[in-house]
């Protein structure tokens, strides 16, 4: 029998090899372009250049969904019930939690670490949050906020085709919120702020697992953060966005990112961007202070 979890499972091996060594009533989701960005902008969601990174994912099962949103008291009971942070703990046990991303007009790379990810213990739909971020050579740790502001179920529409597709029995939602990460005060620091999008799923014996789906808005990111980041000293922002699966959101924001037929090949002309030493096995983020330059 064919089974709709294929993509989800899928996602766990391109995830793994995308990675470097050391890395750990309902509203129908359509894919829809985003209008293109300014200069100074990311783009919020990759238009429909971002599905050349996927292509031969969409020969594969991507069932539509229905968005059934949770009321506030569903919303607060299911945070009640279920840990969030759990998600991250989950990563973190099969390797560091590092992140890659685009930050700046230029779409440099940058890395941000999550060391650690914990619930508020007087509210459930925050989640505080330690790491570090690294763009070029410079580190800086972080702590700040993730508030989740809305939940929603998301149920298989199920067409003629889907008639022999096991669809599980785990139940997955939709999780929009927004996000709050002050860097130390220290020359040249600021503060990343915007919002959050993630999937996720819980099992029948209430295990929770990122989820990576095609056609609800992460576009098989598995979580995605996109906003600003602000300096203190100047208050000028700059765009920033990064991601988990953030190959899933490359080529929507960098033309021609991944030339690979079948394995990720980083396209030669973004070296400069900082992607020449993606495949590092710098575990950077054990510095023991910050490093400016």
């Amino acid at each position: 029998m064919q089974k709709l979890l294929l993509l989800p499972a899928l996602a766990g091996v391109l995830l793994t090899a995308c990675q470097p060594s050391g890395k750990p009533a309902g509203e129908k989701i359509a894919a829809t372009p985003a209008a293109p960005a300014p200069t100074d902008t990311l783009p919020a969601i990759p238009d429909s250049a971002a599905t050349a990174a996927v292509e031969q994912m969409e020969e594969l099962p991507s069932p539509a969904y229905e968005k059934q949103p949770l009321s506030v008291a569903e919303r607060q009971r299911l945070l009640a019930e279920h840990d969030l942070a759990n998600l991250w703990a989950m990563q973190q046990r099969k390797g560091a939690a590092v992140y890659n991303g685009f930050y700046g007009p230029d779409r440099y790379r940058i890395e941000m670490y999550f060391a650690s990810v914990t619930r508020d213990s007087l509210r459930p739909d925050q989640l505080l949050v330690t790491g570090k971020s690294r763009y070029k050579k410079n580190i800086t740790p972080f702590s700040g906020t993730i508030t989740i502001d809305s939940l929603a179920a998301l149920r298989v529409i199920k067409g003629p085709e889907d008639a022999g597709v096991d669809l599980g029995t785990d139940q997955s939602y939709l999780a929009q919120g927004r996000f709050t990460l002050r860097e130390d005060s220290l020359a040249g620091a600021g503060q990343f702020e915007g919002k959050l999008m993630m999937d996720f799923s819980v099992s029948r014996e209430g295990d929770l697992t990122f989820d990576y789906f095609l056609k609800t808005p992460t576009r098989f990111a598995g979580f995605l953060f996109e906003g600003e980041w602000r300096s203190y000293q100047t208050g000028q922002a700059k765009p920033v966005l990064w991601a988990d699966n953030f190959f899933a959101l490359a080529q929507g924001v960098l033309k021609d990112f991944n030339i690979g037929e079948r394995d990720v090949e980083i396209n030669p002309a973004y070296r400069h961007l900082g992607w020449d030493t993606y495949w590092s096995e710098e575990e950077w983020w054990n510095e023991p202070a910050p490093v400016l330059q």
